[in-house]
C-alpha cells in the first residue's frame, strides 16, 4: 500500500539526491502524511541539526509501499519524490536564485507558520549547549540546572525574540527582569566607561522592568555617583562589597533579589562581560580568562552571569574555546590524559544505567564483564581477547566469518552455562571490544571482524 511522507533535508544532500536518483533517511526522520501534520514537522525538525539559515533545509513530501516501522533506512529514489516545500518565503526566493534546475518545482512555503516555533526549538538547544560550554571552560563542576529554574530559560529566549525584533528595553511594558536585561544595550552618554558604569546599567534596567523611564535620581543613581566621585576607578571587588553593606541602598537590594538571585550584582557581572565579550574575539585576551578571579568575587552571582553570557552570544561564540578544553580526540593538539575523578564516577554511574536490571540468578552479570580495565593501548588487535566472554565471541566469528547477535547469545549461552542472555548483553559486551563492527543484513543485526582501516592515526 502506497502511503504518503515528509521528511527534511540539507539542500546539500538534495543536490546529491537529484544527482544521484535516490538518497537514504533514517525511517525516524519520515513523517506521515495523514498525521497532525503541524506536530510532526516540529517533532521532525527537533530530530534534526540546527541550521542558522532558512534556506538550509527543504520538506520533501514523498511516497513509498515501504513499511517504515520494519525499516530503520528508508531509501528515496527520484521517482518516489512528490513535491519540494521550502520553510519560507525568503528560503524560496534564496533557492530559486541559487543554481537550481530550471525543471524543478518548489511549491509554496505552506509551513512558513511552523518557523517561529522551529527557531525557538533550536535557540534552546543552542542556550543550553552554550551553557554547557562555559561551565567546561570555566572549569564549574556544579549543575546550572537550579539556576535554569530560577531565572527561566523562556524569559532568556524572551529576552532574544526582543533583540531580533528590535524592541529595546525602554520599549518593552510588563516583561520579566531577565527580558529586560537581555534585550538591553548601553547607550547613556553620561554613565561612567568603567567598571562603576555597568553597575550605573544595571540600575537603569531595574527602572525599565519597574515601568520607570530611568533610574537617574534615585538613591541608587545618588549613591553610585558619590563612589564615582571618590573614586571612579573601583574593581569590581571593591564595588560589590560597598553595594552589599551600604545601609542606604538596603531597599534597593531588597527589591533587586528575586527568587534568591541578586539581580544587582548579577546584572553589572554580565554587562561586563558582555561588553568585553563584543571586543574581543578570542576568549583568553577576556576577562574570562580571570575565571578563578570572578568565580571567588561573584560566586553564584558569576554563574548565573554565565548563563546570561550563553543566551546573549549562544554556542556560536564559544564553541572554539570549547573544543580546546574538551581535547578532542581529532584534534592533531590531543594529548592522551587520564580521566578525572569525577569523569571516572560519571563513565561507572553511565554504565550502571544501561545494564538492565535482571535477577542474578536469571542473567549474565554484564556488570562483571565491564567492570574488567581495559587498555587500549595493549588491546592492539583482535587476537587478543581480555576475557571468557571475548574469547567465545571471536572464536565464533573467526569460524564463521559473520554471526547475528541472537547466534551469539546462544553461543555464550552454551559455553558459559550461564543465565538467559539477551541481545542487548551481547551488544554491551561488544563495547570493550576493539577490531570487530555491527552491520546489518536484510534487517538483521550482524557482527564481524571488521577490516583493516584505509588509514591510521598515529602519535596525534
Amino acid at each position: 500500500m502506497i502511503q504518503k511522507y515528509i521528511t527534511a533535508i540539507l539542500r546539500d544532500q538534495f543536490n546529491l539526491f537529484f544527482r544521484y536518483g535516490f538518497t537514504d533517511i533514517p525511517s525516524v526522520l519520515a513523517m506521515n502524511v495523514d498525521s497532525e501534520i503541524d506536530k510532526s514537522i516540529l517533532e521532525l525538525f527537533s530530530r534534526l541539526t540546527p541550521f542558522y539559515d532558512e534556506s538550509h533545509y527543504i520538506i520533501l513530501e514523498f511516497e513509498t509501499t515501504l513499511d517504515l516501522s520494519k525499516e530503520q533506512i528508508l531509501k528515496i529514489e527520484i521517482q518516489d519524490l512528490v513535491k519540494i516545500y521550502p520553510l519560507s518565503k525568503l528560503a524560496s526566493a534564496t533557492i530559486k536564485q541559487s543554481r537550481i534546475d530550471s525543471r524543478i518545482k518548489i511549491e509554496e512555503p505552506k509551513f512558513e507558520h511552523l518557523l517561529f516555533d522551529i527557531e525557538l526549538m533550536f535557540r534552546r538547544k543552542n542556550l543550553l549547549r552554550s551553557v554547557k560550554a562555559l561551565w567546561k571552560i570555566c572549569d564549574i563542576e556544579s549543575e546550572p540546572d537550579e539556576l535554569f529554574n530560577k531565572i527561566g530559560i523562556d524569559n532568556l529566549l524572551k529576552g532574544i525574540e526582543y533583540r531580533k525584533k528590535g524592541l529595546k528595553a525602554n520599549m518593552i511594558r510588563e516583561g520579566n527582569y531577565w527580558s529586560y536585561l537581555i534585550a538591553y544595550d548601553s547607550y547613556n552618554l553620561n554613565f561612567p566607561s568603567s567598571t562603576l558604569g555597568h553597575f550605573y546599567d544595571a540600575g537603569e534596567v531595574f527602572a525599565y522592568s519597574n515601568n520607570q523611564e530611568t533610574f537617574v535620581g534615585s538613591k541608587y543613581y545618588n549613591f553610585l555617583e558619590s563612589l564615582n566621585a571618590k573614586n571612579p576607578n573601583l574593581t569590581l571587588q571593591e564595588i560589590i562589597k560597598y553595594l552589599e553593606i551600604s545601609d542606604e541602598i538596603s531597599a534597593y537590594r531588597n527589591k533587586a533579589t528575586n527568587n534568591e538571585l541578586k539581580e544587582y550584582l548579577i546584572s553589572p557581572i554580565f554587562l561586563l562581560l558582555k561588553e568585553d565579550l563584543r571586543k574581543e574575539s578570542e576568549l583568553s585576551k577576556t576577562k574570562l580568562n580571570k575565571k578563578d578571579y570572578l568565580l571567588k568575587v561573584g560566586g553564584e552571582n558569576f554563574k548565573a552571569a554565565l548563563v546570561l553570557l550563553a543566551a546573549f552570544f549562544g554556542f556560536d561564540k564559544f564553541y572554539d574555546a570549547y573544543y580546546d578544553k574538551m581535547n578532542l580526540r581529532f584534534f592533531t593538539a590531543f594529548r592522551e590524559t587520564k580521566p578525572s575523578k569525577k569523569e571516572e564516577e560519571n563513565r561507572q554511574e553511565m554504565v550502571k544505567k544501561e545494564i538492565p536490571k535482571e535477577k542474578v540468578e536469571e542473567s549474565i552479570s554484564v556488570a562483571n564483564v565491564l567492570s574488567l580495565t581495559i587498555n587500549p593501548v595493549e588491546m592492539k588487535t583482535v587476537s587478543e581477547p581480555v576475557n571468557d566472554y571475548h574469547q567465545i565471541i571471536l572464536s565464533a566469528l573467526k569460524s564463521k566469518g559473520s554471526c547475528s547477535l541472537t547466534d551469539l547469545a546462544k553461543e555464550l549461552k552454551a559455553k558459559k552455562g550461564k543465565g538467559k542472555i539477551t541481545k542487548e548483553d551481547v551488544r554491551l559486551i561488544l563495547k570493550d571490544l576493539e577490531g570487530i563492527e555491527i552491520f546489518k543484513e536484510k534487517s538483521t543485526d550482524k557482527v564481524r571482524i571488521s577490516t583493516s582501516p584505509l588509514f591510521e592515526f598515529k602519535n596525534i
